[in-house]
Parts: structure tokens; C-alpha cells; sequence
């Protein structure tokens, strides 16, 4: 969903929110035990969702977003020993100039690897 403004109540700041994406195709994991191919998993769920398909399929109005839009990116890695790993391909995904955080933290199944979240602009 779009992000309104409190300030401008019905005007649309042009903010779409992603929230805990992972490796998960249905309820299923998948690629469980290959942090790489959860990674690129996870990246192009987040572009499935955020694209223009999707949100007029949700009735948001608009062309949609691409992978490349997201900033202020979360990437949560369970293993340490992976965060070179899951660094090196979101580095090479998302934009140059995107704020990214890579923290070591459990995420929320015991079988995936990495989460991402962040916010389309």
C-alpha cells in the first residue's frame, strides 16, 4: 500500500513500503541451504511486488516500481559467513546510491538464509 502523508490527508507521497521479503514462493521456502539463490529469491519476489502489475492487481493506480527504486534497504542475514555473499548481490542489484544496512540476525523461519525489506520511492 501507499504511504499517505498525515500532513495531506488523501495525497499520496509517492512511498511504497516492503516489508520482510524472503525466499518464499507460496508458503513454501525455497532454496533452502543456498543463501546466494535465497538472495536472488528474495530479490526478484520484492520486484514481483512492487511492480505495476501487481499494485493495479491490489487497486493501487500507477506504473508501479522496479527493483532499482528501493532505498532505505534492510537485509537481514542469519549467518555471518554469508554477508559477503548476500552483500556482493545486492550491491550489484539495487542502485549505487541506495542507503543498505546488512544486519546478522535470526529471521523469521529457521530455513531461510536472508530477509529484505525496504522502501520504494
Amino acid at each position: 500500500t501507499f504511504l499517505r502523508d498525515v500532513d495531506a490527508p488523501g495525497r499520496e507521497t509517492g512511498s511504497l513500503f516492503v516489508s520482510g521479503t524472503a525466499s518464499i514462493l507460496g508458503d513454501d521456502t525455497v532454496h533452502v541451504d543456498d543463501v546466494a539463490q535465497q538472495t536472488e529469491e528474495t530479490l526478484r519476489n520484492i520486484e514481483a511486488l512492487v511492480g505495476g502489475d501487481n499494485l493495479r492487481r491490489h487497486g493501487v493506480a500507477g506504473a508501479g516500481y522496479d527493483v532499482k527504486d528501493l532505498d532505505q534497504v534492510k537485509v537481514y542475514v542469519r549467518d555471518a559467513e554469508h554477508l559477503p555473499v548476500v552483500r556482493s548481490i545486492c550491491e550489484s542489484t539495487l542502485p549505487g546510491d541506495a542507503d543498505i544496512s546488512y544486519l546478522n540476525v535470526a529471521v523469521c523461519r529457521p530455513d531461510l538464509l536472508v530477509e529484505i525489506e525496504g522502501v520504494c520511492r
